[in-house]
Parts: C-alpha cells; structure tokens; sequence
C-alpha cells in the first residue's frame, strides 16, 4: 500500500469497509432469522451483485475514468463483481 497513490489508498480503504459492511448486514440478516443460513452464499452473491452495480453508478456520477492510472469507483465495482463470482462459486461447491 505505500507505493499506491492517496487516490488509490482511499479506493482501497473504501472498498475493504463497504466490503465488510456488506458481510455484515448479511451475516445479521441471517442471524435474525431473514433466510436460512444454507442460503448465506446466495444472498452474499445477489449483495455484491448490487453493490457492484451501485458502485457503477457512483462511479458514472463521479465522472471517474475507466481505466485511469488510480484506483477509483470502477475498480472497486469490478472488484465487486469478482466476489459475488467467488461466493456463487463457493456455494454451489458447498451444496
């Protein structure tokens, strides 16, 4: 994280604390009784999924580059993306 620069330090501070409240708000919905438990990797996969695609239109809004030399919204949508991948993957390797 040193040789990032601020803009992408914070991109990458920003999306490790969404990710985490995304988990979170998950993990308690299921704690509360909202779904089954069996279904965490389904509705992990279905938060991403939005979220990747609220990040786009942050980053539309921003006017940030795709593809700029810094980190920004678009990174952290693709970034998104590829975890609701991994956790569709993991769960149906689970069932």
């Amino acid at each position: 994280m040193k040789h990032l620069d601020k803009q992408s330090r914070r991109a990458v501070h920003d999306g490790a604390v969404f990710t985490f409240v995304l988990i979170l708000i998950v993990l308690l919905a299921c704690l509360l009784g909202a779904y089954p438990l069996a279904e965490i990797g389904d509705q992990l996969t279905k938060t991403f999924a939005v979220a990747a695609c609220v990040m786009m239109l942050v980053a539309m809004r921003r006017q940030e580059r795709a593809g700029a030399s810094s980190l920004n919204g678009w990174d952290q949508s693709i970034a998104l993306n590829g975890m609701a991948m991994l956790a569709h993957v993991l769960q149906r390797l689970w069932q």
